[in-house]
């Protein structure tokens, strides 16, 4: 019962890591992107 209970509690882990990762990636990214389109802006003005 206890495996059981580990590898479920591993998946779960894995799951949530991969959720994490993927926030932070596409947090990294709009950020990234907003800073160049404020650097495009002040490019133009």
């Amino acid at each position: 019962m206890n495996l059981g209970w580990k590898t479920l509690d591993m998946k779960a882990q894995r799951r949530y890591m991969q959720q994490l990762i993927s926030c932070r990636v596409i947090w990294f990214l709009s950020m990234s992107w907003l800073c160049n389109q404020k650097n495009y802006l002040k490019g133009e003005t």
